[in-house]
């Protein structure tokens, strides 16, 4: 990435934190990666596997590494288990369904 402020190329990283988790937690994972040569979307193929649960306690404000803490919404803490999986089955990265 690239830094206006001192005009230099920079490693960033994106990230979230959540001030409360809800009772009910839905994600969805965008399965694209961009092809500099090519100028498009790409969609990835390969297979992925998904955790039965998942702790989302790590990524609450406040959370501290070996200390636990963070607030959150749902009833197990920070803890959510898988209850379903929607797989889209198309080949395009541009939606649709080709």
């Amino acid at each position: 990435m690239h830094c206006d402020h001192c005009d230099k190329s920079t490693v960033s990283e994106k990230s979230l934190t959540f001030q409360t988790l809800p009772a009910y937690l839905s994600l969805q994972l965008g399965r694209f990666v961009y092809d500099g040569e090519s100028g498009e979307r790409k969609k990835l193929n390969h297979p992925l596997c998904f955790p039965m649960s998942l702790d989302m306690t790590p990524f609450t404000e406040g959370f501290t590494e070996g200390e636990g803490g963070g607030s959150s919404g749902s009833s197990g803490g920070g803890l959510y288990e898988l209850v379903a999986v929607l797989i889209h089955e198309g080949r395009s990265a541009g939606g649709g369904c080709n």
